[in-house]
């Protein structure tokens, strides 16, 4: 990293959080700001900056950056899964941030996605991570799976954990079936799915959806017999 490099981070959210403690592991300088402070400040610790770095909401990213980083001539990043904007580096770390600090071997193996034909090293300089290149009009499904993937598997297992804890059951005894899930994911993607739908087995899901009446998952569960076993979705309909 070159020495006269000096990041300005945007925001005061998780992602920002979470950068501002890699870069103090990883000993880069940096400087934040955040949108309670004045204007005047950010314009003189712009002055100062090589880098900034756009760690807000998409909702406020291309307004800010029109308006307040047009003039900047050194490096301007966001970091939005979902969005291109005019005038800014798009580099996506590819990584669910929760509201614990990760260490830095986890930090150091998060996967940037960018749309610009550069290197991470090149837009981050001192960070050592991984990047990979997509084209811009790819960006919203990209994004897309990102949701399905990350989050709505969350809503998924936060259900378990919630129903499991109904049937009282603690809520740690469902860690190693999920852990197992996801270690199947990982090491054999194509034969990790089991269950009823892996097996066809159409008694069993129309048992399941039956105990699920009155549930509002239970329209998640037919939609995804609708996608995986459309055989049994007219079967579904019917009861």
């Amino acid at each position: 990293m070159n020495e006269k490099t000096q990041y300005l981070l945007v925001g005061s959210g998780r992602t920002h959080k979470h950068f501002c403690h890699y870069l103090s592991l990883l000993g880069i300088p940096f400087r934040t700001w955040n949108r309670r402070e004045s204007i005047e400040s950010f314009n003189q610790l712009k002055k100062e900056a090589t880098h900034i770095l756009l760690l807000i909401s998409d909702s406020a990213l291309n307004d800010f950056a029109k308006e307040f980083t047009r003039d900047f001539k050194g490096v301007v990043v966001q970091m939005s899964g979902a969005l291109e904007i005019p005038g800014t580096i798009s580099a996506h770390p590819l990584m669910s941030f929760s509201s614990d600090l990760y260490e830095l071997s986890e930090d150091q193996e998060i996967p940037f996605v960018m749309t610009a034909n550069k290197e991470l090293h090149e837009v981050l300089p001192g960070l050592p991570n991984r990047s990979y290149k997509i084209k811009p009009e790819q960006k919203a499904y990209y994004h897309a799976l990102c949701v399905l993937s990350g989050n709505f598997t969350t809503l998924l297992w936060s259900k378990m954990d919630h129903g499991m804890q109904q049937l009282g059951l603690p809520s740690y005894v469902v860690h190693p079936y999920l852990k197992r899930v996801s270690q199947n994911l990982i090491q054999n993607p194509e034969k990790a799915l089991t269950g009823p739908l892996a097996r066809k087995d159409l008694a069993t899901v129309l048992a399941n959806d039956e105990a699920l009446d009155n549930d509002n998952f239970q329209k998640i569960y037919r939609s995804f017999v609708e996608v995986f076993f459309p055989e049994a979705a007219a079967k579904l309909e019917d009861r």
